[in-house]
């Protein structure tokens, strides 16, 4: 259990600090080639770049899924006897319901905005 949470804590931050740099960076430049007004050089970019928002996308699913995996993992692991059941049985609960509700808020936006 050990291993597994330290590869998911480890696998969150990497992935997590991707996409923050990445869309941080993204947006810094998106902005500023709009506002000075060189909307050719935004669209230029934006195109240019399209696979690295994808990665970056990407990465923050995978943050997002391994930070709750090593959650229930630490509850796991701080816990014993039938608190330990109880307590992971209700973490995982609450981590499988907010992936649920994710994975509905990226389908709609996959249907609608980005059709």
């Amino acid at each position: 259990v050990k291993v597994l949470f330290m590869a998911a804590s480890a696998l969150s931050i990497v992935t997590g600090s991707y996409t923050t740099i990445a869309f941080a960076l993204l947006g810094l430049y998106s902005k500023t080639a709009l506002g000075l007004g060189n909307d050719s050089a935004f669209t230029e970019f934006f195109a240019a770049t399209s696979s690295m928002r994808q990665i970056a996308f990407r990465c923050f699913l995978c943050s997002l899924v391994s930070f709750n995996i090593s959650f229930v993992l630490s509850i796991f692991s701080s816990t014993k006897g039938k608190q330990r059941f109880w307590t992971t049985t209700i973490a995982a609960i609450l981590v499988a319901a907010s992936i649920s509700s994710w994975s509905k808020i990226i389908y709609f936006a996959g249907k609608t905005i980005f059709a």
